[in-house]
């Protein structure tokens, strides 16, 4: 059995071929939680790795077709080929020409989870990293006040940042859950570009679709959004004179991690350690979410080997770059 997946204008189409003739499918559903695995890969007929797979069963079906898409016989491979806009087989090397970077998230942990490693390799090299992060996280553990876990959650990200070599660690204030597009957001993103004055901008995926194929958080994607905007206003003088003594347009790249759609990588060879350190400083978080010590690892490295699929089996940060 055979599943070609295509990727044009936000709808996947697939085409299911189980030697009785060819039926296609269309749904609206984006299976970006193929993507880390990379563009071809033969699974073995199991229900656990044909997980991904198994989501084509509720899309909407066409021309009255009401079977749903199956795992198959005992014993038969699945083919599974992914191709989204823009892609390409291999991840691109990100490029080093800058020597400044601002990592613009909405919460604790957002940069951890995935991007920890190509930051300790930033630092590594000599790069300068600052975090902004738009909220303090305290609607994200359910089982603490929300007055509580605003302070430890700060702490947590403090500790963190502080393995990967970041030592510039802001918090903007804004409402856990309810980031919104507003005049007061627009002010605070363009005056932080002003300040810090970065040649790479890094922010959380502003797409609708999580990579593992959840719908986005709004928080997630109103703040990816607004960062991209404020990138642009933060070089206009003309625009929020008030926000910042002088323009800023010297931003060459904005990264964003967590991306449907990368197309580079950071190498993060002999920095997993301190990526892994760096997610497990934030204990109370994992906790709550119901990660056991050490249980971190595996999905970590899962997720760097699979972008090292495409970078040359080395184990990487995939990024969707964006060139201003």
């Amino acid at each position: 059995m055979n599943v070609f997946l295509r990727d044009g204008d936000a709808v996947y189409r697939a085409w299911h071929t189980d030697g009785r003739g060819t039926e296609q499918l269309t749904h609206t559903f984006a299976l970006v939680d193929l993507l880390p695995y990379g563009r071809q890969e033969e699974w073995q007929d199991s229900p656990r790795r044909l997980a991904a797979v198994a989501r084509l069963q509720p899309m909407a079906l066409r021309q009255g077709h009401r079977r749903p898409l199956r795992a198959g016989s005992a014993g038969l491979a699945i083919s599974v080929h992914v191709r989204g806009k823009g892609m390409t087989d291999d991840l691109q090397p990100m490029p080093d020409d800058w020597t400044r970077a601002l990592a613009v998230v909405a919460h604790p942990d957002d940069m951890e989870f995935g991007s920890a490693g190509a930051v300790a390799a930033w630092t590594g090299a000599g790069k300068q990293v600052g975090y902004l992060l738009l909220t303090r996280g305290e609607a994200g553990i359910d089982s603490m006040p929300p007055e509580q876990a605003r302070k430890v959650r700060e702490e947590e990200q403090h500790a963190s940042a502080a393995v990967v070599g970041v030592s510039s660690v802001e918090f903007l204030d804004h409402p856990d859950g309810a980031i919104e597009r507003s005049p007061r957001l627009r002010h605070d993103l363009v005056a932080a570009l002003r300040r810090h004055r970065p040649e790479l901008v890094v922010t959380f995926n502003h797409h609708d679709f999580t990579f593992t194929g959840k719908w986005n958080s709004p928080d997630h994607r109103v703040t990816g959004r607004a960062v991209l905007d404020a990138v642009l206003d933060a070089g206009n003088r003309w625009i929020l004179p008030d926000a910042g003594a002088e323009p800023w347009g010297g931003v060459r790249y904005v990264a964003i991690a967590g991306s449907v759609r990368p197309t580079h990588a950071v190498d993060v060879t002999g920095y997993l350690d301190a990526a892994l350190a760096s997610v497990e400083a934030h204990a109370a978080y994992l906790a709550a979410l119901g990660v056991p010590p050490g249980g971190a690892r595996a999905p970590l490295e899962g997720f760097v080997n699979a972008a090292g699929q495409r970078f040359g089996g080395r184990p990487a940060v995939p990024f969707e770059l964006i060139a201003c």
